[in-house]
């Protein structure tokens, strides 16, 4: 991630550790941000966004696919449409 020495975003700080990462993301349509140019990387994340954050590294990487169905295999991703846990 050394290429990334910019950050794009007004919330996230050129030294900070995950700024190559999320300008990584950002540019490989991964995640997007929320607005004024901001990312939130303060933010609590949804289910609902991490699903959607999986499924677009997903189209990334064929290896991908299998990663997420592991992973909502073993119940790191679980829960109802209502945002009600299964447990």
């Amino acid at each position: 991630m050394s290429g990334y020495t910019t950050s794009s975003f007004t919330d996230v700080a050129n030294t900070s550790p995950a700024m190559p990462y999320i300008e990584w993301a950002v540019q490989n349509k991964i995640v997007q941000e929320i607005g004024n140019n901001q990312f939130g990387p303060d933010q609590l994340i949804s289910r609902q966004d991490m699903a959607v954050m999986m499924v677009n590294y997903a189209k990334i990487s064929a290896d991908a696919k299998d990663a997420v169905k592991a992973i909502q295999q073993t119940g790191v991703i679980n829960g109802k449409m209502d945002g009600a846990s299964k447990e």
